[in-house]
């Protein structure tokens, strides 16, 4: 399991990350901060991280300085990736912020689709330099890299195992919605799939730009995913 640190002072902008991080089974939050200091003191005490994912404008020491400090000697353990998740958007900081050595960047505000996106990267990146003295193909890299296109258009050779019936079928029952929101286990009832597959398009139509998603958090319980056919 990948252990994540959250660095953050918007209380509601944490909680939110929080959630789209437990989201993925893959990851679990080790620890949410306020400031870089506080998250570098977490870190050089030891502590087990993974991944940070890191806000700019914060209090005692900012995400360039902390970035900066990330790069110290740290008694030869592995350096955490890093995913800016930031309002910076000017092109001279976003350049500096890239140039800090980050795997990632999302500018604020974000869909969850995005952020997922993020994590997988990551994901992928890890498994990837999992070994340090193996050999990695032009394609590895380039994943490596994120240069893969992650924005497919419609009428692109689909995905193995996704059917192109069955694509316009879900279209269709998302077009007839008229521009409400389904959530995946009503979208799979009205035809006749299961929810796992259902899902399969909906991420692939995710990254057409076809549809779009939001969390629901008003369920009483784990946050849901909600699709509505159409873009922004």
């Amino acid at each position: 399991m990948f252990h994540v640190m959250i660095v953050e002072d918007d209380p509601m902008v944490a909680s939110i990350n929080r959630q789209y991080v437990t989201m993925d089974s893959r990851f679990c939050v080790a620890g949410v901060f306020k400031n870089g200091k506080e998250a570098m003191d977490f870190i050089r005490s030891g502590k087990k991280v993974d991944l940070v994912i890191l806000d700019y404008y914060m209090p005692v020491m900012d995400g360039m300085e902390f970035l900066e400090a990330l790069k110290e000697p740290a008694d030869g353990k592995r350096r955490p990736e890093v995913i800016m998740v930031t309002a910076v958007s000017g092109a001279e900081m976003v350049q500096k912020l890239i140039g800090g050595g980050i795997l990632d960047y999302l500018v604020k505000p974000f869909e969850y689709a995005r952020f997922e996106q993020a994590l997988k990267h990551f994901a992928e990146y890890r498994e990837l330099m999992s070994n340090p003295h193996g050999m990695l193909s032009q394609r590895d890299i380039d994943r490596a890299l994120g240069g893969r296109s992650s924005s497919k258009k419609p009428g692109e050779s689909m995905e193995k195992g996704l059917q192109a019936h069955t694509l316009d079928t879900i279209r269709q029952c998302m077009k007839a919605g008229g521009g409400r929101f389904f959530t995946s286990e009503e979208i799979a009832e009205q035809v006749h799939l299961s929810r796992v597959t259902v899902r399969r398009y909906m991420n692939y139509m995710l990254e057409s730009a076809e549809i779009v998603s939001e969390v629901n958090y008003q369920t009483g319980g784990r946050p849901s995913i909600r699709y509505r056919y159409g873009k922004g």
